[in-house]
């Protein structure tokens, strides 16, 4: 059985411990946390700073940034480089100015890029098999800058092209990449997919021909014997619906024509021949196709057969397609169509060094999900995005979408968008991130719930963060999760002081004030001046003026006299003024009074005065000497 002292002491214990739980708590510790992820395609790297109190809305917060980078890949890459044999030699300086960087970034940043060359005139040519840029550089330039003649045979180069690079099986697709450097301005074809042969179809010489409308030969064009385009000695001849002059200078008249001549193209593969120096220059084996409307020329023929291969190369590798008009025949329309489902044509090397030598470019994003014990601050202000130690300008674009670093076109180099009702924001990618600029995205949570009881916490700042890559060609490299930092603060009881300044009588002059603060830490309060008070003492049961917090409430008391007010004298009525004071004659001079200049009636007053009074005091001494003769 209890004791009286046993029961009184465990009551105090509960009410204590009763006590604790209302008290609120206060973080006086946070961890941050950082954790970093690295992998072939990207690192990542998230961190959460301790929890600390907005001084404006007292919201325990912290700040949260997800840093992320491509790495350079290390799957190695194929680059063919499929050339014309005029050269295009603007371009082919480009190339070459993108070969020396490329050969840089090998040596320095481990870039592993394989070179192969092919050079097309009537046949494909393939100057140089794939090579490690590194250790084959000089043979690389050599194949680059030879030249070869006779004929223009595009269809032969890509297929050469084609064939280099489905014979390494030991990288993937993605990978592979073909550079096509012409003027587009291509007659001759292969077959078969044997690029050392080329075909051309020729309409001989038009005057050696009857015109079957008239029944006499054809008056326009001469013999180009297959080696040139053929198509005028048609088109010079007949009525066309649709002449190629015409479609090919539009990209969509173009495909109507050639789907025209496709539908005929069997039916005249019987005037084709192989195209040789024997064909060309004696004459040998040589046909003549009928010139007729629907008659396929050679040209038809080439732009045909490019077109189709372009397009399968195009559906397995990248492509990158220049133009440079170096010829008396613009072929841009060609390879406009060509490249219709690829981006059009290319403008520089930039892309293809990105997809080289980059893995996390336009089209990545980051999606992080808010934990759920906090809530994003939905802050434009507190949100950032930096690239390298380079901060982004930002700018409102909505109310849950922000954009970072604008370009001259008015699109964003990154833009964030927040959903509520997931509590999810989303960071879309549109550049390439390279490792030695990482790419880092900051903002606010605040903690939705402090806890009311003392003790250590540890949260989850996120329920997930992930980053998506996409490769600067386009391709997902897969999904990749940021860690989950976690904050963690302990939560102690606080006391409270409130100081009051109250008169003698104890009524409040002065608004008091209450302070709160961690049990044992410092506390001070101060004195007032209160006007028409002064200060008397402190209260016998007031606490010290300064000391230390409690485990509990503190009221320190200022006790204040009131300052006597002094009695003021009594204001004089002032007399009342007659309402018409009139103004008093001046007197005339009587005969034997006198009177003082410049003061009337007064000074003949004072005058007599004095006389009356002289006269009394001689009457007197007249009087004490006769009383001394008597004696």
């Amino acid at each position: 059985m209890r004791t009286t002292a046993q029961r009184l002491w465990l009551s105090l214990f509960l009410v204590f411990a009763l006590c604790l739980g209302f008290i609120p708590p206060k973080v006086v510790l946070a961890q941050p946390a950082s954790v970093t992820v690295t992998d072939p395609k990207a690192t990542v790297d998230k961190t959460a700073s301790e929890l600390t109190k907005n001084p404006q809305t007292n919201d325990l917060e912290t700040k949260v940034s997800l840093t992320f980078s491509g790495t350079t890949e290390d799957v190695p890459s194929d680059v063919v480089f499929v050339l014309d044999k005029s050269g295009a030699a603007d371009v082919l300086d480009e190339a070459l100015a993108f070969l020396d960087e490329l050969k840089q970034q090998a040596d320095t940043k481990g870039v592993k890029v394989r070179v192969g060359v092919v050079l097309f005139n009537r046949v494909g040519n393939i100057r140089l098999p794939l090579t490690d840029i590194s250790t084959g550089y000089d043979e690389i330039k050599a194949a680059m800058q030879s030249s070869v003649h006779m004929g223009t045979n595009m269809h032969a180069g890509l297929l050469a092209g084609q064939q280099m690079l489905d014979e390494d099986t030991s990288i993937p697709n993605n990978h592979k990449h073909m550079v096509l450097i012409s003027d587009g301005a291509t007659y001759l074809y292969s077959k078969n997919n044997d690029y050392t042969t080329s075909y051309t179809r020729s309409f001989g010489d038009p005057k050696a021909q009857t015109n079957p409308a008239t029944g006499n030969p054809f008056l326009n064009g001469s013999d180009k014997k297959g080696g040139i385009w053929e198509y005028q000695s048609r088109e010079y001849n007949l009525n066309e619906a649709i002449k190629f002059s015409a479609a090919s200078g539009n990209v969509t008249l173009l495909e109507t024509y050639l789907n025209q001549k496709r539908l005929h193209d069997a039916e005249y593969e019987q005037y084709e021949y192989e195209y040789n120096a024997s064909s060309a220059y004696l004459g040998i084996g040589r046909k003549t196709t009928p010139i007729e409307e629907n008659a396929v020329a050679n040209i038809d023929a080439a732009w045909i057969h490019a077109i189709d291969t372009f397009d399968k190369i195009a559906e397995k590798y990248r492509t990158y397609v220049f133009f440079k008009n170096v010829a008396d025949f613009d072929g841009s329309t060609l390879l406009k169509y060509m490249t219709r489902n690829t981006g059009g044509l290319s403008q520089n090397f930039v892309q293809l060094e990105r997809a080289l030598s980059h893995s996390l470019s336009d089209g990545s994003f980051v999606t992080d999900v808010v934990g759920d014990d906090f809530d994003f601050v939905h802050d434009f202000s507190r949100v950032t995005v930096k690239v390298g130690d380079k901060e982004l300008t930002g700018e409102k674009i909505s109310d849950n979408k922000y954009g970072f670093g604008k370009r001259a076109d008015g699109t964003y180099r990154y833009e964030l968008t927040y959903s509520e009702a997931d509590k999810t924001l989303k960071l879309d990618i549109h550049e390439t991130i390279t490792a030695d600029k990482p790419a880092t995205l900051s903002f606010y949570e605040k903690l939705k719930d402090p806890p009311v009881t003392p003790g250590t916490y540890t949260y989850d700042t996120n329920k997930s963060a992930t980053l998506t890559v996409i490769n600067s060609g386009g391709n997902s490299l897969g999904r990749y999760n940021f860690p989950k930092p976690q904050v963690t603060y302990v939560a102690v009881a606080q006391g409270t002081v409130t100081a009051r300044y109250v008169d003698e009588n104890g009524a409040e002059i002065a608004d008091s004030v209450t302070t709160t603060g961690n049990v044992d830490s410092p506390y001070t309060t101060q004195q007032k001046d209160i006007d028409g008070y002064t200060f008397k003492e402190m209260a016998h049961d007031s606490a010290a003026a300064n000391g230390t917090y409690i485990d509990g409430t503190l009221t320190v008391t200022y006790v204040y006299h009131k300052k006597p007010t002094p009695n003021k004298p009594d204001q004089p009525n002032k007399p009342n003024q007659p309402e018409n004071p009139k103004k008093p004659s001046q007197p005339s001079p009587s005969k034997g009074r006198g009177v003082i200049p410049g003061m009337g009636d007064v000074g003949a007053a004072a005058a007599t005065g004095a006389v009356a009074l002289g006269g009394g005091l001689l009457i007197l001494d007249l009087r004490r000497k006769l009383r001394n003769s008597h004696k």
